[in-house]
């Protein structure tokens, strides 16, 4: 009697056990997911299985960039799905109220936009499609640090990124097939986030030439030494930056002029606040003249004047503006699940 209940009190316990263990593995598929299979990247999503797949709209709630289920309000671990009728809109993946990864798409089931993981090489790809499928943008991501950029309008590329190693490496502008403007930057990685700082910012002539010259440090130009080239690519200007602005660029401590075969015709050192002391020279190099006096050359290093060819350039440099250092130490969203629910809507 007594091995009767053992072996009966046993049986019990596995089958609550079997119970237990069905609840805790009990997964969903997407591929059950209704109109699933119009999407264009079905094959890669019909494997995909979650312990909760909800409705976007009706089952979960956002506040303060975190998703919650709204039965428990619980951060929300799993998969929401947005449709649009029986039409789906969206994917997306999260992770302890964050999203993670995901998938926009057109009503048609093409891919409007995608965030997601390769596993193989460690590597977070998004990429932006229009409705004609043509990709707008693509950016993959490989251990957190940027590798490849490329952004187009109708097909054409206008802005691509090309590594040079793992932190450093270059953003290239064109204007159709001509490069306007090149921007190296350095990526570091600071308390787990990625930021890219500016190094350099290079602006170019129809000819290919380089006009313009902004040189970085800890992301301002303040300090450092700004160049202005002739439409021959020779050096005409170059002055220590005052301030951080590249529209309406001031200079400090010393300035040098150039003629149009690269010899040098005017230095200046500043003995005072904005009170300067020049030297002139000849063609053949030797000094002129000395001069004492007032001045800032705010006209000669501006963008305002001598723009030469590079319309499209200058436009680059105005967009960026004031508070340079600013714009860009850019945090890289999305890469350590940073919240981008809005890029959804």
């Amino acid at each position: 009697m007594i091995i009767y209940l053992v072996n009966k009190s046993k049986k019990i316990l596995l089958i609550i056990l079997f119970l237990i263990l069905s609840i805790i593995t009990k997964s969903e598929k997407l591929s059950n997911i209704s109109s699933i299979s119009k999407l264009k990247n079905f094959k890669k999503l019909q494997s995909i299985e979650s312990e909760k797949i909800l409705d976007f709209d009706t089952q979960i709630s956002i506040n303060d960039n975190l998703v919650y289920e709204k039965n428990s309000n619980k951060l929300f671990t799993g998969i929401a799905v947005q449709k649009i009728k029986d039409d789906i809109r969206s994917i997306n993946f999260y992770e302890n109220g964050k999203l993670n990864y995901y998938y926009k798409y057109f009503l048609d089931g093409n891919i409007e936009e995608l965030k997601e993981f390769d596993t193989r090489k460690n590597q977070v790809i998004i990429e932006k499609y229009d409705k004609n499928k043509k990709i707008i943008f693509q950016k993959i991501y490989e251990n957190g640090f940027l590798i490849l950029e490329n952004h187009y309008m109708d097909g054409k590329l206008t802005v691509e990124y090309k590594a040079d190693s793992k932190e450093n490496g270059e953003f290239i502008y064109y204007n159709g097939k001509r490069k306007i403007s090149e921007m190296e930057i350095i990526q570091v990685n600071q308390n787990g986030q990625i930021f890219q700082i500016p190094q350099i910012i290079k602006t170019f002539g129809k000819n290919g030439k380089l006009e313009r010259e902004y040189h970085f440090k800890n992301g301002t130009i303040k300090g450092e030494k700004q160049k202005v080239y002739y439409p021959n690519g020779n050096l005409r200007y170059v002055g220590i930056a005052k301030n951080d602005d590249i529209v309406d660029l001031r200079i400090k401590e010393m300035y040098e002029e150039y003629d149009k075969y690269g010899n040098k015709v005017k230095s200046c050192s500043e003995v005072a606040n904005e009170f300067w002391e020049c030297e002139y020279y000849n063609k053949n190099g030797k000094l002129k003249n000395r001069t004492k006096g007032e001045g800032d050359y705010f006209e000669t290093m501006s963008t305002s004047k001598y723009t030469y060819d590079n319309k499209p350039g200058i436009e680059f440099l105005k967009s960026i503006g004031k508070g340079i250092g600013n714009i860009f130490l850019m945090i890289i969203d999305g890469i350590l699940g940073t919240d981008i629910y809005r890029s959804l809507n």
